[in-house]
């Protein structure tokens, strides 16, 4: 499969939204259900699916087909390990099925095709010369993003530390992205006036805990998953002087992702987050199996997608 991936074929596009659904279509047997509270914006985007559970997935699917073809583009533009390969498409799809047996739909799969864009706006601004609407997109993607899930805003200092790597410091440049992020908000709570809603309708979502999920069963997937995800940052840190110098700020930014992402798993524990990790995990570990020797990164991907399977079995089983 890695070599399938890495070569770019045709086949390979068709390959990830067949493979999507093959890991959330036994979601609708095990159980699993779209997430029940959450924004103004995302219960809209849930009423597409016209209570259907079928097209409930396959809205979900193609949101995480979609994050997985804007990751591919972001990656081949830039200087990633990865960016020949079909790789990081790939491994989206396999971390975001990490919840497929329990949650289907839910807020952050449309944040994180924002999320996709702003990440790839922020490793262009290596650029030189005035780049203020570029940063001012930044803060708008954010903005849009945390109007689907606000726990998204938490990724804001991710903009300012790509700033600083790319960037001298300019106090005009900090400034823009915190313009653009209010803009959105301020543009619904315009809205929220003028049809005489309470604003708190959208500051305090409800939302359900990973707790009440029970996902101790997922142990397994769990255990893989950090361990490949700690191998791969190791394997990382330690090639990280062999870089050029553009590569070593791309991966900065990518590593700073990837840590606000967990911090913000830990933090607020719920259970669409995970699928927030899903973004720069999967370029992560693409970036680590492209690095390693061939025998080591088919030893991982089988025991990532085997722990995955396993998950799928003991929620279609029960």
């Amino acid at each position: 499969m890695i070599q399938l991936f890495k070569n770019r074929g045709p086949v390979v596009l068709l390959l990830i939204p067949i493979l999507c659904l093959v890991f959330y279509v036994p979601g609708i047997f095990a159980g699993s259900v779209d997430q029940k509270n959450g924004t103004t914006l995302f219960l809209l985007l849930k009423e597409l699916s016209f209570g259907f559970p079928l097209l409930s997935l396959l809205i979900a699917c193609t949101l995480i087909c979609l994050s997985a073809y804007l990751l591919n583009r972001v990656v081949s533009d830039n200087e990633f390990d990865a960016r020949n390969t079909y790789l990081p498409g790939l491994l989206v799809v396999v971390f975001s099925s990490a919840l497929a047996p329990i949650l289907h739909l839910n807020e952050a799969l449309p944040a994180n095709v924002l999320m996709v864009l702003m990440f790839g706006k922020i490793l262009a601004m290596h650029r030189k010369g005035p780049i203020h609407e570029m940063v001012l997109d930044t803060g708008l993607l954010l903005g849009t993003a945390s109007l689907f899930s606000p726990y998204y805003l938490m990724f804001f200092p991710v903009i300012w530390f790509g700033l600083n790597f790319f960037r001298p410091f300019n106090w005009r440049e900090w400034l823009i992205p915190l313009i653009g992020a209010g803009l959105p908000w301020l543009f619904i709570a315009c809205f929220f006036y003028v049809t005489n809603r309470p604003f708190g309708e959208l500051l305090q979502p409800k939302y359900t805990h990973l707790s009440v999920l029970n996902l101790g069963r997922s142990w397994i997937l769990w255990l893989v998953g950090t361990g490949l995800t700690l191998w791969a940052v190791a394997t990382t840190v330690l090639q990280f002087n062999q870089r050029t110098l553009r590569s070593k700020q791309s991966i900065r930014l990518l590593l700073t992702l990837t840590g606000f992402c967990a911090l913000a798993l830990i933090i607020f524990r719920q259970p669409q987050l995970v699928n927030a990790l899903a973004i720069p995990l999967a370029l992560l570990v693409a970036n680590f199996l492209c690095l390693v020797k061939r025998i080591y990164a088919d030893l991982a991907m089988a025991a990532l997608l085997a722990a995955l399977v396993q998950n799928e079995l003991i929620s279609l089983l029960g």
